[in-house]
């Protein structure tokens, strides 16, 4: 295999491609949904066992009633069924 190849290998054995297509997806859609990514591989340390480790995106939605956070983790799996519950999208126009 040639070093291209590998270095293909390795990049799609993680969820790292995935976590940069969400992300640039996210911003590029954000006045829609109303999400913005508010930190990509934010770093972070327990203070209590010294672990530490990086947060894939975290993602704010400011509205008038609340604030809210998302920390969203990109994982690769494989060999694996995914089942995806979603709503009647004819009820929300605005991803049509």
């Amino acid at each position: 295999m040639s070093d291209n190849g590998k270095i293909l290998d390795l990049v799609n054995s993680s969820g790292f491609p995935f976590q940069l297509y969400l992300k640039d997806a996210i911003d590029k859609s954000s006045d829609i949904h109303g999400w913005d990514v508010l930190s990509s591989e934010h770093f972070w340390r327990s203070p209590n066992t010294g672990h530490e480790g990086f947060i894939d995106i975290i993602l704010g939605s400011f509205g008038i009633r609340a604030n809210y956070r998302a920390v969203i983790e990109c994982k690769r799996t494989q060999d694996a069924n995914w089942v995806f519950l979603t709503t009647d999208i004819a009820n929300h126009p605005q991803y049509n």
